[in-house]
């Protein structure tokens, strides 16, 4: 009868599950970082559309609908592209509100 070395193939067994334990490893730190890679660009693709959207656009007045006073704080709803769409949510409030246009600081 043929003695079996356990102690041997519980090792080679170890040996086997660290080196698979290492390549599933590796192969997670390249996944991270091809995931990373594709982050940033579709960042920078994101980035890049809403520049050409904000210049394609034509420039609209815009109106933001501020409710509360300075003494009590205030709450900022919108943009609006129109008055009356600010009225109407204006017209559901209880208490001070008025609406303001909104002025773009970049032109």
């Amino acid at each position: 009868m043929q003695k079996i070395d356990h102690k041997a193939r519980l090792a080679a067994a170890r040996r086997s599950l660290a080196k698979l334990m290492n390549q599933y490893e590796d192969k997670q730190d390249v996944l991270a970082n091809r995931l990373d890679q594709q982050r940033e660009i579709n960042l920078s693709i994101m980035a890049r559309l809403a520049k050409l959207e904000h210049k394609s656009s034509p420039q609209t007045d815009q109106y933001v609908l501020i409710h509360g006073n300075p003494v009590d704080g205030c709450e900022y709803y919108g943009p609006f592209t129109s008055t009356e769409e600010a009225d109407e949510l204006g017209d559901k409030l209880q208490g001070d509100w008025w609406i303001t246009k909104l002025v773009n600081t970049k032109e």
